[in-house]
């Protein structure tokens, strides 16, 4: 069985949403680098290119075309600064919003520069 938890961790996250939780839960990071919070200026996230071609390449083996929606989110991902934004343009709830990104291996947009940003969906959307 695995260690008990330290609860003085997780004292940060009193009063977080469920989409909140359900981020951190699914979160890339090992150590917490508190996306969510809007206090910081910069944070630097790695970017995995190779893995998001990996990822387009298994879906096109299975021939899965991106979905409307997808298509939706990665048209808006390059100006986007957060899901919940995201989630206002589309109209979609903030669990798809973070569930669609997280399919298509795409960071949290706040810490990702726009040339970055714009590079991921090209390789999404190019052939």
């Amino acid at each position: 069985m695995g260690k008990k938890m330290d609860s003085g961790r997780f004292a940060s996250c009193t009063g977080d949403t469920q989409e909140q939780i359900r981020m951190c839960l699914n979160c890339r990071y090992v150590e917490c680098i508190n996306c969510l919070d809007d206090e910081h200026d910069t944070k630097d996230a790695e970017v995995d290119f190779d893995s998001v071609k990996e990822l387009k390449r298994k879906r096109m083996f299975k021939n899965k075309k991106l979905s409307k929606d997808e298509k939706t989110l990665l048209s808006l991902y390059p100006t986007s600064q957060t899901d919940v934004g995201l989630s206002e343009i589309t109209g979609f709830s903030t669990t798809k919003v973070f569930d669609i990104r997280k399919r298509l291996g795409l960071p949290v947009p706040k810490w990702i520069p726009i040339d970055t940003k714009i590079r991921l969906v090209e390789i999404w959307m190019g052939s």
